[in-house]
C-alpha cells in the first residue's frame, strides 16, 4: 500500500527561514529556533520529524507532544502527533488522534487518507474504506488513494462483483496515471487482478512491479512481491492440474 509522505519541513516567519538557509538539512536549525523561542511550535514539529528520522523516538515524541500542547486546536501539530504515533506502531493511540483531527477538521484529505490506511492495516476494512472514499471525493485524482482503495475493496468480507469492478477501474486508472512505471501501484493492480479471477495477469503485472522495485532499490517491496509471486504461481499451478 502507498502511504503519503509525512516527513515535511514547515517554515514560518523570516527568522526561521533564515536559519533554514544557514543550517540546511540539520536538526541544529530547529534547536537554535527553540533556543530563541521555546514556544515555536513549528520548530518543535520539524525537530520532531528530524529526530524521528534519526530513530531518536523518545525525544521526537516529546517535541510532537509539546507542539500539540502549545497549539491544541491547530491542524499541523495534531496531524504530526498522529503520524508520529502511527510511525512508531502505537496504533490505538494513532487511531484516536486521527479521529480527533477529523473531528476538528472534517474535510482534511490527509487525515481521512492516513486514518483509512491505518484502519485497513489494523483489519478495520469497512471503516478504512469509508475514509478512503472521503479522501477520494476530496481529491479524485490522487493515485495513492485510488490504488489503496482498490485493494481495500477486494479485502472486505463477502465482496461483491460491483466491488471487484470498481477495484479494477480504480487500480487500472492509477496505473495509467503513473504510466505503468510505479512499482507499488502495479503491485496493487496485480492483487486486484488476482482477486478478480485473473491470476495469469496478476503474475505478469507482479513481475513488472518487481522489475521496477529492483531498479529503484526498494528491497522491502521486492521481498513482498517475491512472497506474493510464490503464492500466486502455486495457485496457477493448482488451477492447471
Amino acid at each position: 500500500m502507498l502511504m503519503l509522505g509525512s516527513a515535511m519541513i514547515i517554515v514560518s516567519g523570516t527568522r526561521t527561514a533564515q536559519y533554514l538557509i544557514t543550517w540546511r538539512d540539520s536538526g541544529s536549525v530547529w534547536r537554535q529556533a527553540l533556543a530563541v523561542d521555546p514556544a515555536n511550535y513549528i520548530a518543535h514539529i520539524n525537530l520532531g520529524n528530524y529526530l524521528r528520522d534519526q530513530n531518536q523516538l523518545e525525544e521526537a515524541g516529546s517535541h510532537f507532544r509539546e507542539a500539540a500542547r502549545l497549539r491544541p486546536t491547530a491542524f499541523q501539530p495534531l496531524l504530526s502527533l498522529a503520524r508520529f504515533e502511527s510511525s512508531r506502531g502505537a496504533n490505538q493511540r494513532a487511531l484516536a488522534l486521527y479521529a480527533g483531527v477529523i473531528q476538528a477538521y472534517p474535510v482534511s484529505f490527509e487525515a481521512h487518507y492516513e486514518l483509512g490506511y491505518l484502519q485497513v492495516r489494523q483489519g478495520q476494512v469497512e471503516e478504512g474504506i469509508a475514509h478512503y472514499e472521503h479522501a477520494l471525493r476530496s481529491r479524485p485524482h490522487t493515485v495513492a488513494t485510488m490504488s489503496n482503495l482498490a485493494v481495500a475493496l477486494t479485502s472486505r468480507k463477502g465482496y461483491q462483483k460491483r466491488d471487484i469492478a470498481r477495484a479494477l477501474m480504480l487500480a487500472q486508472r492509477a496505473a495509467d496515471l503513473t504510466m505503468h512505471q510505479h512499482p507499488d501501484v502495479l503491485f496493487s493492480l496485480s492483487i486486484v487482478y488476482f482477486e478478480s479471477g485473473n491470476p495469469s495477469m496478476a503474475v505478469i503485472t507482479a513481475h513488472r512491479a518487481n522489475a521496477l522495485a529492483v531498479e529503484s532499490g526498494n528491497q522491502t517491496l521486492v521481498r513482498r512481491i517475491k512472497q506474493y509471486l510464490e503464492h500466486q504461481e502455486d495457485a496457477i499451478t493448482r488451477e492447471r492440474e
